[in-house]
């Protein structure tokens, strides 16, 4: 059984600092996107979840443009994204909607085990700059 990768305390701490945008069918939770605003422009996109059996239909896509366009509407022009390396099929997903790597993080989360998860730090905004530093 995997571990939750998100507990309750941690999802009001979420809400009291930005937003989740949900995607609903007939009254059922299919999939969700957390944004906050940043400094200087920025908004930190995260927890993009679609429930499995919708997986595949398009559904992740849309919470993208939909949290994309609720950052236009608040004036931020950037958006950063951290995603864990174990899930090879992001950076792709990510790279297809003009996100580029901007750099890497270390991060250490205890499920029962300790381990060290490398990551990648994506950003999209405004800038025709197409710099990638993965250092």
């Amino acid at each position: 059984m995997t571990p939750d990768r998100i507990d309750t305390a941690s999802i009001l701490n979420f809400l009291d600092a930005g937003t989740f945008l949900l995607a609903e069918r007939e009254h059922l939770l299919q999939g969700c996107v957390y944004v906050e605003r940043r400094e200087q422009g920025r908004a930190y996109l995260g927890l993009l979840a679609v429930d499995p059996a919708t997986q595949q239909s398009g559904l992740g896509s849309l919470l993208m443009r939909g949290a994309e366009d609720y950052c236009r509407g608040l004036g931020l022009g950037f958006i950063d994204i951290k995603i864990v390396n174990l899930r090879t099929e992001l950076t792709g997903f990510y790279g297809r909607r003009g996100y580029i790597e901007t750099g890497t993080f270390l991060s250490s989360r205890e499920h029962n085990v300790s381990r060290v998860l490398r990551g990648l730090v994506l950003r999209h905004g405004k800038s025709q700059r197409r710099q990638v530093n993965t250092g």
